[in-house]
């Protein structure tokens, strides 16, 4: 296991945050401890890369980096990260929120058409809490409406759109985002692709993108507008 250790100062007394990683297989880990009191140390960080194949050499830039975001952590009492309290991390929720996210940014933007790069600020930051979501059709109406199913073409939209933050198990992540049950959203893609509003990737295969003429029914149906409402009351933003 190649590791290093990392921290300012040229004395004992002057090492206030060291930071550790230590590569096993294709991961790095990184630990972050802060001097307590007396010669105890405090672990106050932690974090985990994933590698395709084995860690590269870590840079000087993210050295410097790692350690400028170590100094401004705003850690002052005693308490420490212990192995029960990374074990209470539900990562697979943090990954399902995290990608529900993305989604909603990428809807907001397609919807305002903004493609100015901003001179005021390099990036974008928002606060988020979930909210209940908006009632939808049941499996049995999505399918008698068929072309008339207006949610059918707008859960084929969000569907598109999660896709396309690359995360797996798409439709399951599309009913969690939509607060419905996954067979729903199957419905709903059936009767989609049936009406070649939204594109096959093969038998058994997730994924798939929005037709021209599901663009054009999309549009026709009012479904940017359907989509804000549901964007509004699905995530709150607080500046």
């Amino acid at each position: 296991m190649k590791q290093g250790i990392l921290y300012v100062g040229k004395s004992s007394s002057a090492m206030r945050d060291a930071l550790t990683w230590h590569d096993i297989g294709s991961m790095r880990i990184w630990l972050h401890t802060r001097k307590s009191q007396g010669s105890a140390r405090n672990l106050i960080g932690f974090s985990l890369q994933q590698f395709e194949g084995n860690p590269p050499k870590v840079s000087t830039e993210e050295k410097q980096t790692r350690l400028r975001l170590a100094s401004i952590h705003e850690f002052q009492g005693s308490r420490e990260l212990t192995a029960t309290a990374l074990r209470s991390v539900a990562l697979g929720e943090l990954s399902e929120n995290h990608a529900a996210a993305i989604f909603q940014e990428i809807s907001r933007l397609d919807e305002s058409g903004n493609k100015r790069v901003s001179l005021t600020s390099e990036y974008t930051s928002k606060e988020l809490s979930r909210k209940s979501t908006l009632r939808f059709d049941s499996k049995s109406e999505i399918s008698n409406l068929g072309a008339n199913s207006k949610d059918a073409l707008l859960i084929a939209k969000v569907y598109t759109q999660i896709s396309e933050t690359g995360v797996k198990n798409v439709a399951k992540r599309c009913a969690q985002t939509l607060n419905v049950d996954t067979e729903l959203i199957y419905v709903a893609l059936r009767v989609a692709r049936r009406n070649e509003w939204l594109t096959s990737m093969g038998s058994g295969k997730s994924g798939g993108k929005m037709t021209d003429k599901g663009e054009k029914e999309f549009r026709k149906s009012k479904g940017h507008e359907r989509l804000a409402r549901l964007l509004s009351a699905d995530w709150i933003y607080t500046d």
